[in-house]
């Protein structure tokens, strides 16, 4: 079955932070010892990592036979935390929102919620964090995996509430905030990190997930399907795409824009996540 469900209670992130940090910096025969551990260095509980290392292995942190073992990706996403703590908090959320497109499974069908869940807010925001906004939400998205042709989202496990509160606390750690705890309101950045920016055009060019192929060089329109994905996973006001992408390029050599009829990126070369740190 396809688990659409997002699990995590008040400290996930930070939880996943110091697992992955510590299996990064220890060897370790056992996940036990590993939460030993971080139970004992942290004073976080059990309720904040129950099935932590299913959903690690499920978005390619971790090894799915040894998961005290970092994968490849998992590796590259822990040295930015050498640097910068912030950064991992906003990568942590793009590989939720990305996962499931790098390797389209069943496996990943969390990734899949997680990137939809962000769709819905961006179509809604800014909107208050209600039952009845979160239970619109999910059924939205559930509609929309019994109506979807891919194969990873067959027989997909129902969406809940839960989920949405969940989700919520990846989002509460994005710096500009999209998520006010004193209103209880879920709005949009109008800027987003360089990092980020970077990190989510290249998945433009790492995946096929507007259904179009292309090569490092090739131009990017942005425009309809291409707009939305970037504004999805930044959690950003569209109209302020322009200017986001423009100060991207200023600082970064790889991204270059043309803007004639239709503003167009293009990404000279990969981005990898430790590149950003």
């Amino acid at each position: 079955m396809a688990k659409l469900h997002i699990e995590g209670a008040k400290h996930r992130p930070e939880a996943i932070k110091h697992y992955l940090d510590f299996i990064d910096q220890r060897d370790y025969d056992s996940v036990e010892g590993v939460m030993d551990d971080v139970y004992r260095e942290t004073g976080l509980d059990v309720v904040n990592t129950k099935n932590m290392q299913t959903t690690l292995a499920k978005l390619g942190l971790v090894d799915d036979s040894d998961r005290q073992q970092l994968t490849d990706y998992g590796r590259e996403l822990v040295e930015v935390l050498l640097y910068n703590d912030q950064l991992f908090y906003e990568l942590l959320h793009f590989t939720y929102a990305t996962a499931y497109y790098r390797d389209p499974s069943s496996d990943r069908a969390i990734s899949w919620a997680y990137y939809q869940i962000c769709d819905e807010f961006r179509r809604r925001a800014p909107v208050e964090f209600t039952q009845d906004t979160k239970q619109e939400i999910v059924e939205s998205v559930d509609l929309t995996a019994e109506r979807s042709s891919e194969e990873g989202l067959s027989d997909s496990g129902p969406l809940s509430t839960t989920s949405l509160n969940n989700y919520a606390r990846f989002i509460k750690e994005l710096d500009p905030d999209v998520y006010d705890d004193s209103s209880d309101e879920v709005t949009l950045r109008s800027f987003a990190p360089t990092e980020l920016v970077l990190a989510t055009v290249d998945h433009l060019y790492r995946t096929d997930i507007d259904s179009r192929a292309r090569n490092y060089g090739d131009p990017v329109e942005l425009s309809g399907d291409t707009t939305e994905i970037i504004c999805n996973i930044l959690l950003l006001q569209e109209e302020q795409l322009p200017d986001v992408i423009e100060h991207v390029a200023s600082m970064d050599a790889r991204l270059s824009i043309k803007s004639d009829y239709q503003l167009r990126v293009r990404l000279s070369d990969p981005v990898e996540i430790n590149d950003l740190a």
